[in-house]
């Protein structure tokens, strides 16, 4: 599966392949009108359905194998080049802290804002230009995917009390609020979505707050429409500096 390095992480990319990666029983049926029309053998619709189940049955321990990689923190890989940066690292953050998924263009405008309100924040990120961008910024980070348990305790999860997930995919977001839900109850979970039924499997697994970037989008442009008393010029000029 190709993949776009700048937008999509590798353990993203391997997760999804994993998931794909067993043929599905479409093949049968496909199989079936091959054969019915005379475009397939017998003996082709048998390797096809030997394959679908060896395929089948090896596909479970092929996605847990994927999903089960352990998860590395970026002041370890500091440690190993010998950066005193990572032992700055080291030191647990305070309870309430805010956790960060995501350090992508809207990750970077979150930990901006937050940065200069004074949250402590720890960000979780799994593509090592970004993790180096955040803890270049001073941010305390670990580096793995935000899916994994492991990755989740590291960021000291149990203690925060903000949970903000700022990656694109909003299913895999979803997995994230599962698990951080079941390791802190209290935890206050924010998501970002792209259409409805991600909203919805996001709240069915346990986020609070669900921001849709084009409904938003379209509320403040709604707004700006329905203001009187202004000129138009105006109203531009101050949405572009929101």
């Amino acid at each position: 599966m190709l993949r776009d390095p700048g937008r999509y992480p590798e353990q993203t990319a391997l997760t999804i392949s994993a998931s794909l990666a067993q043929i599905g029983e479409f093949s049968f049926i496909l199989a079936g009108l091959g054969v019915s029309y005379g475009i397939l053998p017998p003996d082709g619709r048998d390797l096809i359905v030997a394959a679908a189940i060896i395929s089948i049955f090896l596909n479970p321990l092929l996605f847990s194998f994927v999903t089960s990689r352990g998860t590395l923190s970026l002041r370890t890989v500091a440690a190993a080049r010998g950066s005193s940066e990572s032992r700055e690292s080291e030191q647990s953050p305070p309870p309430g802290h805010v956790v960060l998924v995501g350090f992508g263009r809207v990750g970077r405008i979150i930990a901006d804002i937050l940065g200069a309100s004074g949250y402590a924040l720890t960000v979780i990120e799994d593509r090592r230009d970004s993790a180096k961008a955040a803890e270049s910024s001073g941010l305390r980070v670990i580096f793995g995917n935000a899916a994994e348990i492991s990755a989740l305790k590291q960021a000291d999860i149990a203690s925060a009390s903000k949970l903000l997930i700022a990656i694109p995919e909003g299913f895999e977001a979803a997995i994230i609020a599962k698990r951080a839900r079941r390791l802190n109850p209290d935890l206050r979970i924010i998501a970002r979505a792209h259409s409805e039924p991600e909203v919805e499997h996001l709240q069915a697994m346990g986020a609070n707050e669900i921001v849709m970037a084009e409904r938003e989008a379209a509320a403040r442009m709604a707004a700006l429409a329905c203001e009187t008393g202004e000129e138009e010029g105006e109203g531009l000029v101050r949405m572009a500096d929101s």
